[in-house]
Formats: structure tokens, sequence, C-alpha cells
């Protein structure tokens, strides 16, 4: 049975206890009232012999008169006496009324006082009786209710262990998780970071390729461009010291060449690139680079974000 059950069962057998006292007042209630009853009885009963007591002294006092009516003329002595009997007669029922009076009036002042004596005591063993039983259960909740505290400390007690304990478990399943998550992400940075390497010197092992291939393209181009000029110029019967010209027109053609190639490589990138991006890529310096983007600019081939400092093609 449980603690709660426990409590349900005293709280009845207080309640059950209240209305058993409830039902001996009321008993005795009762009884008194039905001893009021008997004595109002009484009462009515020696009224109604009084009342035919006095019945019977009027019926005499009639008959006295009838007689005193039909002796009118004996003797005043006689009738003194009978006058006399008469009177002695009824002062004595009248003394007998009161004295049976009085008698009852003591036996009922008796009677209810006994009545009332026995009520109060009774009513003050209950009332001691129930305060008793009262205190008895204030008693009996108060330890239960105590009882019932220690028991929910100690379950909030062993409930505040068992989450302190999940807490730390789940801590250290939490930071181990972190570590491996960690760790894991440690590992994939490096082999991204690692294969990026090797797709950088893979691009950058490229990107030279093409470089010395297209040097390579460029010093052939140039060397026939020489040739031509050289046959053109003797063809057209110049002399020999007129040798400076190639050299002048190499760098025009060479600077064609960078700009057929910056045309053609924003082509392929419709992004576009940097001043930083493009000097590495055209063995170019930066100035010279420079110079040859701001004509192609200027002449409406190339536009450059005042932003973002990045060449497109136009």
């Amino acid at each position: 049975m449980s603690r709660v059950d426990e409590m349900h069962e005293l709280v009845n057998e207080l309640a059950g206890a209240h209305a058993d006292r409830r039902e001996t007042l009321t008993a005795l209630r009762s009884a008194v009232q039905q001893q009021r009853a008997d004595c109002t009885a009484e009462r009515a009963a020696m009224s109604t012999k009084l009342r035919a007591d006095l019945a019977s002294v009027h019926t005499m006092l009639a008959d006295f008169t009838a007689e005193r009516a039909a002796l009118s003329q004996e003797d005043q002595a006689a009738r003194h006496r009978v006058v006399t009997e008469m009177v002695a007669h009824t002062q004595s029922l009248l003394d007998q009324f009161a004295a049976a009076n009085r008698a009852v009036a003591a036996k009922m002042r008796e009677t209810l006082t006994a009545d009332r004596t026995d009520l109060v005591t009774d009513t003050r063993a209950l009332l001691s009786q129930f305060a008793a039983a009262n205190r008895q259960a204030a008693t009996d909740l108060h330890a239960f209710l105590s009882a019932d505290r220690q028991a929910r400390s100690a379950a909030a007690a062993d409930l505040h262990a068992v989450l302190s304990a999940d807490q730390q478990a789940r801590s250290a399943a939490m930071a181990s998780f972190l570590a491996d998550t960690t760790a894991g992400r440690r590992a994939m940075a490096e082999a991204l970071a690692d294969r990026l390497e090797h797709f950088k010197a893979a691009l950058q092992a490229d990107v030279a390729s093409e470089r010395s291939e297209l040097r390579r393209s460029l010093s052939e181009m140039a060397k026939v461009w020489r040739e031509f000029a050289a046959a053109m110029r003797g063809g057209a019967g110049q002399e020999q010291p007129a040798s400076p010209a190639p050299a002048t027109a190499q760098p025009a053609a060479e600077g064609e060449d960078v700009t057929s190639d910056i045309l053609n490589f924003l082509a392929e990138h419709p992004e576009g690139a940097k001043l930083v991006d493009l000097a590495p890529m055209f063995e170019l310096a930066r100035p010279q680079l420079g110079r040859l983007l701001r004509d192609l600019v200027d002449s409406g081939k190339v536009v450059k974000d005042p932003e973002t400092l990045v060449y497109k093609l136009a």
C-alpha cells in the first residue's frame, strides 16, 4: 500500500470516527428529548388528574349549593360544619395538588440536571476523544509527510546523481566526437592541401610547358620574320647597314602577338583576369603588360572593372 493510500485510509477513518461521534450526539439528544417528552406527558397526566379532582370539587360545590338550597331552613351550625368540611376537603385537595406539582417539578429538575450533567460529561468525553484522535491523526500525518519528504529528497538526490553521471558521460562522448571530428577535418584538410599542391604543381608544370612551347613558337616566328624581312630588303637592292629595321619591327610583331594572345586568353576566360595573374602567364613585366592592357582598354577591345581590377573582353 502506497503512502497516498495510507493517507486516504487515515482520512476515511477520521471521517468514520467523526460520523460515529455525530451519531452518538444525535442519540443523546434524542434520549434527552424523549425524557422531556415523558416528563411533559407525566405533567399532562397529573394536570388531567387535578382537573378531574377540581371537576369533582366543582361537582361537590354544586351539590353543596343544591343541598344548601334544599337545607336553607336547616340549622346554621350544620351548614357551617358542612361548609367547613368542604373547605377543609378542598384545601386538602389543593395541598395535594401543590405537593404533587412540587414533587413533579423536583423530579423533573433532578432528571434534567442529571441528564444535563451526563450530556455535558459525554460531550466533553467525546470532544476529548475527538481532540486526541485529531492530535494522533496530525502526528501520523506529520510523520507521513516527513517520511515522504525524506523519500522525495533521496529520490531527488539519486536523480541528480544519475543526471550528473549522464551529463558527464554525454560531455565525454561529445568531447570524443569533437576530437574525432577535428581529427577527421584536419586529415581531410591535409589531404585536400596535398591534392591542391599536386594540382598546383601539375598546373604549373603544364603552364611552364605551354609557355616554353609558346616561347619556342614565338622565337621560330620571329626568326622566320627576320629572314623574310632580310629577304625583302635584299630583293629591294638595299644595302646591308640598314639592319636596325628588323630590330624595330620585332618588338612590334612581338607586341602584336602578345596582344593577340591576351585577347585569345580573355575570350577563352569570360570571367576575366587581373594584371598580377596575366603577367606571369605571358612572361612580361607588369609595366609592359599594363601598357598593353591600357591600349586594349583605350581601343575598346577590353574593359576593366574599377572595383575588382579584373580585365574582361569587351
